[in-house]
């Protein structure tokens, strides 16, 4: 569950429970409004993220764990949070060059392209402006 409560008065307070994000008002919450009592007047609006997370299980070669390792410890990070940043990473770059690929294919079919002969001239001219920089 993923919601967002604004505080009033020291109001219900957000909490993560079983994986699950619980609006808590009673007096459970009570030792949890004391003790950031100063946050609460600072911050009116609240937000919990969780949203029942899956578990995936794949085969990773020892060095690649022994590396996430180190590169958790040294960002004081978990595994875990490394592997959802680069999961997010990769799929952001497929969308988008799957995008770019869409825009491509409909650029083809309106007839927007070069033609071999035309990407030919276009490296050619490419290549004398680089060796004209170059000397």
């Amino acid at each position: 569950m993923t919601g967002t409560v604004k505080h009033q008065g020291l109001g219900r307070l957000c909490q993560g429970v079983g994986g699950k994000a619980v609006f808590d008002s009673s007096k459970n919450a009570q030792g949890l409004r004391e003790r950031f009592a100063c946050m609460l007047r600072e911050y009116s609006v609240f937000s919990c993220i969780m949203s029942s997370p899956r578990v995936v299980t794949f085969r990773i070669a020892p060095e690649k764990v022994a590396e996430l390792d180190t590169l958790a410890k040294a960002m004081d990070r978990d595994r875990s949070y490394l592997l959802n940043e680069a999961v997010e990473a990769y799929l952001s770059e497929q969308r988008r060059f799957i995008a770019m690929v869409e825009e491509g294919l409909e650029d083809m079919r309106s007839g927007r392209f070069y033609t071999d002969e035309e990407v030919g001239l276009m490296i050619e001219e490419w290549s004398r402006e680089a060796q004209s920089k170059a000397k």
